[in-house]
């Protein structure tokens, strides 16, 4: 497994064609993208500053695309939404991101450490939980806090 990556300067920074794989490092507003080829080159890095934005960008992706992420708030809902338009979503466990990080921890050195992770053949990805299930999720755990503050 390669380590370390390094951009193509030859190619445009809004040039998605040549990638295969491209990683996500979720937050609330500020989105940083880096996309790799086949042999796990990295050709594609933007900062996207708005969810608008990102909304956008994900929908301009083509449908080979597989798109990473580290598990977090948001990732399920992102994950749905491009598997609901024909993309593959695989969400990475932090604990797997955290051992591919080189360098100081910030938003180009997650992104790149999600492409690494994504690399990796030992790597499990989490599942992608059913908008069902999710929902009932959200249901269950404000009436379980009620229930242990009862308790008190």
């Amino acid at each position: 497994m390669k380590k370390h990556t390094s951009i193509d300067q030859s190619l445009s920074s809004s040039d998605l064609s040549a990638c295969t794989t491209v990683a996500v490092d979720l937050a609330k507003q500020v989105f940083q993208v880096a996309g790799e080829d086949v042999l796990g080159q990295v050709h594609y890095e933007q900062r996207i500053k708005s969810r608008e934005a990102f909304y956008e960008f994900l929908r301009q992706l083509p449908p080979h695309v597989v798109v990473l992420m580290e598990t977090g708030p948001g990732a399920q809902a992102w994950a749905r939404q491009l598997q609901d338009q024909g993309n593959l979503a695989r969400i990475l466990p932090a604990g797997l991101v955290a051992t591919h990080r080189s360098g100081p921890k910030n938003d180009r050195n997650d992104a790149l450490a999600i492409l690494r992770a994504g690399r990796d053949e030992r790597s499990t990805q989490c599942r992608s939980k059913a908008l069902r299930r999710w929902q009932c999720r959200r249901c269950i755990a404000p009436a379980k806090a009620m229930c242990v503050d009862a308790r008190r």
